[in-house]
């Protein structure tokens, strides 16, 4: 096993120190890197923006984002990514100033990303509630060649890639929730994007607090959790209390926005285990920087599509990360019940060394509505 370690790190092309730094799965996780696609790209796509615009600029977004689904899943193989160039232009800053340093988990929000918009994505009402969710992993591209991947690559060491965590693994299902805020939009709030509606309008946001460490552990079991911190202000990276696995911390008097639509970044403190063996504490601190939505019903059908991008910092390895997850969630009213959904998400992974993505990771999903009582019990 150790021979078969240093011959693939070997072909890599990678320093020992890198490799010491990530944590490394099982034999068939790496076998997903040694595996290329099978044609390079012949066309590019534009990159989706998030930025706040006109109607008429939101509706040539919903079209890019459309294209771009359209272009990823147009292989012969049922979801299987096609190997798309996609290029990393999130608009909140400049790409290369879209970096931690070691004192990143302090106080310090100049190093921290700023997010183009101070609320999360809002979602269709049929989203909201929870869902058991399973994972099943429908293949990987390499739209550049292997010749560029390594270990630092987002998605190739285990918790990496916090929307993905463990790439290539179908985990068990696990619950995710999206949760009704109430936002008050007010006209010195700083965010460029505001919610559409009148004040006090309920919609519907994903609970970062809630999903991220039931994903972690969910495709990492050995992971767990200890605290979870989400930003609580449109204005600022500001973090709110700690919610601790015990309970503390975690109430709606002692932590208000916890499970608020401001939580664009988060902070997770879990145990996770070593390539050498044992268990160690970790952090990591994820910012979805941009993103952007699109709705669509047609024959019996209602679709949300949704694009983001983050930057994840993990301290232990001072290792930065940078991604853009696609998303799909389907309602097919003819044809399922009611309390089922479909979807597929797709994640393109990026290296500071190269403005376009070198992986492309896809995953179907299947959702299942369930009580809040029937959560408790995964």
């Amino acid at each position: 096993m150790i021979f078969q370690m240093r011959s693939i790190l070997t072909a890599l092309g990678l320093f020992a120190s890198i490799a010491d730094s990530l944590e490394l799965g099982p034999l068939r996780r790496r076998e997903i890197f040694q595996q290329g696609a099978s044609a390079l790209v012949t066309a590019a796509v534009a990159p989706v923006s998030g930025a706040s615009a006109s109607s008429s600029s939101l509706e040539n977004q919903d079209d890019d984002l459309r294209k771009l689904f359209r272009s990823l899943y147009s292989t012969k193989k049922l979801g299987q990514p096609a190997p798309v160039k996609i290029e990393w232009n999130p608009p909140s800053r400049d790409f290369s100033k879209l970096r931690y340093s070691t004192s990143s988990l302090s106080s310090k929000d100049g190093m921290i990303p700023i997010p183009k918009s101070g609320s999360l994505p809002r979602l269709p009402s049929w989203l909201e509630g929870h869902w058991l969710i399973t994972y099943k992993f429908d293949g990987v591209s390499f739209p550049n060649g292997r010749d560029k991947i390594s270990l630092a690559l987002p998605g190739a060491g285990l918790g990496t890639c916090a929307v993905l965590p463990n790439v290539g693994a179908n985990p068990a299902p696990f619950v995710q929730r999206f949760g009704s805020s109430s936002f008050v939009w007010n006209d010195d709030d700083s965010s460029d994007r505001a919610p559409t509606g009148p004040f006090n309008e309920p919609f519907v946001v994903e609970d970062v607090a809630y999903n991220l460490p039931r994903k972690l552990e969910g495709f990492w079991p050995e992971a767990k959790v200890g605290s979870v911190r989400v930003s609580t202000s449109a204005k600022s990276v500001d973090m709110g209390p700690a919610c601790l696995v015990t309970g503390d911390g975690c109430s709606f008097e002692e932590n208000p926005n916890l499970h608020g639509e401001h939580a664009t970044r988060c902070q997770l403190e879990f145990q996770g285990p070593t390539r050498r063996g044992g268990l160690r504490m970790q952090h990591m601190d994820v910012s979805m920087v941009d993103w952007t939505t699109s709705t669509a019903s047609f024959e019996g059908i209602d679709e949300f599509l949704m694009g983001r991008s983050f930057v994840q910092y993990n301290q232990e390895q001072e290792l930065t990360s940078y991604y853009r997850e696609y998303v799909s969630y389907e309602r097919q009213l003819t044809k399922q019940p009611n309390g089922k959904l479909k979807g597929r998400t797709c994640v393109a992974s990026f290296l500071p060394s190269s403005n376009e993505a070198l992986a492309l990771y896809s995953y179907s999903m299947k959702m299942y509505a369930i009580t809040g009582e029937e959560a408790t019990m995964y």
